[in-house]
């Protein structure tokens, strides 16, 4: 499986679980739900876009075959799909099958929309821009484009508008006109919806990366050790709380402690309730349960037995019930 860093697990409009399990349909679209699940983004899986690395396994004139994973999916590109390489800017004929890739996809079309591909170096160098302050010279200003020179003389464009803050001499006041080509300056950027990015700050003095101002691990002690959530083992035993149950996926949702598990559940799988078959589409969230599971080769939950406990007294199509599992 192709390595998978958290530059390239970005999600967007996402919604109710339920919402999900009503809305997905074909089945292409439920590969890439899949996909998502699979590569470690199951709390965002309800998003419709999804960028992660890829093999392209096969090129037409209307699209990619990508291997995400173990799987493959299907994506076509249109004319505002957008394509990268040796980090610049490049076309569709820049790429062939086997190279590795980071894509962009909107997994909530049938095929998936292709919005942005780029070869794996320059797809981790497009991610540094869109989130880190980068140190440049200033090329260009015009018609709200700022072109700037790069680290190893790599150049990229931003968007910059009035709404770009910008830090020159010790000025919170300045505007774009007080930058003068040749400047020495550092840039804060984040993408946009149209995949430009956007200037969010310029300053002539060094910008803090947020991520480098995170505190030092601290030390395990004893009492830590004792309150931290021990690994799920491989199999056995696990009792918990039902959230949801999403049919089209083949997974159930239960949260146990302060942890949600998604469990994926095959043909084999039994579900009971008093003694009796039960849809898990027709749990109730919050019922109590003990699942019987075994991790497979992808490190996935599979369930092999779901006991439901509803809480004591409630009348259920099976009876009342009087138990209670804590």
């Amino acid at each position: 499986m192709l390595r998978q860093t958290s530059l390239y697990s970005e999600c967007y409009s996402t919604s109710s679980l339920d919402e999900v399990g009503r809305t997905l349909g074909g089945s292409k679209v439920k590969l890439g739900w899949a996909i998502a699940m699979l590569l470690g983004l199951a709390p965002l899986m309800s998003a419709k876009t999804l960028v992660t690395q890829a093999k392209i396994v096969g090129v037409d004139a209307r699209g990619f075959d990508l291997r995400v994973g173990t799987e493959t999916l299907r994506a076509e590109d249109g004319v505002k799909c957008r394509f990268w390489r040796n980090y610049g800017r490049s076309d569709r004929t820049a790429f062939a099958s086997g190279d590795e890739v980071v894509v962009r996809l909107d997994i909530g079309s049938e095929p998936a929309d292709l919005r942005e591909m780029a070869e794996a170096k320059t797809g981790e160098w497009l991610a540094q821009i869109r989130s880190k302050p980068q140190e440049c010279v200033v090329e260009k200003i015009e018609n709200g484009d700022m072109a700037v020179v790069l680290a190893e003389s790599r150049k990229f464009t931003y968007r910059v508008s009035d709404k770009s803050e910008i830090q020159l001499k010790g000025r919170t006041d300045a505007k774009l006109h007080h930058l003068e080509k040749g400047a020495k300056v550092w840039v804060k950027g984040r993408l946009l919806p149209t995949l430009d990015t956007w200037v969010v700050l310029i300053s002539d003095q060094p910008l803090e990366d947020p991520d480098e101002k995170k505190p030092a691990k601290k030390p395990d002690t004893p009492e830590r050790t004792k309150s931290a959530i021990p690994a799920l083992p491989n199999s056995g035993k696990l009792e918990a709380k039902f959230l949801a149950c999403l049919l089209t996926l083949s997974m159930i949702d239960v949260v146990s402690g302060s942890k949600t598990f998604h469990i994926t559940f095959t043909r084999e799988t039994k579900f009971v309730m008093q003694g009796k078959s039960v849809s898990p589409n027709q749990v109730p969230k919050g019922t109590d349960c003990v699942i019987t599971y075994k991790r497979d080769s992808q490190g996935r939950i599979i369930a092999s037995k779901v006991e439901f406990f509803p809480p004591r007294g409630i009348e259920t199509e099976h009876g009342t019930f009087n138990r209670r599992l804590y």
